[in-house]
Parts: C-alpha cells; structure tokens; sequence
C-alpha cells in the first residue's frame, strides 16, 4: 500500500460527511499525511483475582511424557495416580503421585498434576508447593504462572497473585 498523503485520495470529505470514520481515525490520517510522529501507548494490563480464575482445560491433568530415565515404578505410581485423579480420588491421587515423585524427582507431570489435585482438595498451601516445584522443572509452561496466581489470590496474598498474574500474561 502507498503511503497515505493529503493528495492520495485515501480519506475524502464525503468520508467526513458519511460519518466512515470516527474523529480519531481522522486525526491519525492527517499526522500521517502530513509526516508527523505518531506514537501509541498501550498500557500495562494489571491482573485481578477474576482473571486468574481457572477453566477446566486449565486443570486437564498432564499425561506422561515416554522418557527413558523414569523408573518403572515411578510410571506405575504415577499412572496409579492419573486414573484417581481422573475419576476424582484427589487423596489417593495425591499419594501416588508423590511415590512417583519419590522415584524420579524431576517428573514434571508428576507435581503438575498433584498440584492440581491439591487445588481441587482446597489444599492451596500444598498446592502452591507442588506448582512451584514444577515451575523449577519446566518455567516455561505460562499456564503454571496463572496456577500460583490462582492460589496466592486463594490464599489471600492479593499483590503475590498479581506478580503471578502479570508473569502469565507476558508470556
């Protein structure tokens, strides 16, 4: 596209009389036309306790990832501990993870989905526990951001649930 001038045809005052464009739209044409600066300013999104609320895809537990350094017991628990927590044993859930846990420390899928099963127990303490962790495992998952605010709002630490927050939206 050319660039807009005053004599390129692009706004006309039909435009104006038709009411096409709004009063804004107008004035970014003619600091464009005539060459002037235009600057825009988006300001800072802060987060607040509805937005961290979470959706059910939010809380859909993590399915092992094939990997050569988990020890069979640890898959054992830790699919013991999957199906639990899929029909809703949050308690039998929770341990079995933490035997998979126990057997292979870095199973990320392990503390996310404990994690979860914390936060549908309301054991938010314990729950912020087992994100954090995970969060030393794998940062880059944005979604644990948004869980750690969820809980930190849960647990009444309203300016912690907005760093947690403010994290997961600059993702």
């Amino acid at each position: 596209m050319a660039p807009l001038s005053a004599s390129s045809g692009f706004w006309r005052l039909s435009h104006l009389r038709t009411g096409v464009f709004s009063v804004s739209m107008i004035v970014l044409f003619m600091l464009i036309a005539f060459g002037l600066p235009v600057c825009t300013y988006a300001a800072p999104i802060e987060g607040n306790q509805q937005m961290s609320e979470l959706t059910a895809d939010d809380q859909k537990p993590l399915q092992l990832t094939d990997r050569s350094d988990i020890k069979h017991e640890g898959k054992e628990a830790f699919y013991r501990a999957y199906q639990a927590q899929k029909s809703g044993y949050w308690s039998y859930a929770i341990t079995n993870y933490q035997q998979a846990i126990d057997s292979n420390p870095d199973m990320y899928e392990a503390f996310w989905n404990q994690g979860i099963c914390y936060e549908q127990d309301k054991k938010y303490d314990k729950a912020k526990e087992a994100f954090t962790t995970a969060l030393k495992i794998d940062w880059q998952n944005s979604l644990v951001y948004k869980h750690l605010a969820y809980l930190s709002f849960q647990l009444g630490n309203v300016e912690e649930g907005k760093q947690w927050l403010a994290k997961y939206l600059h993702r």
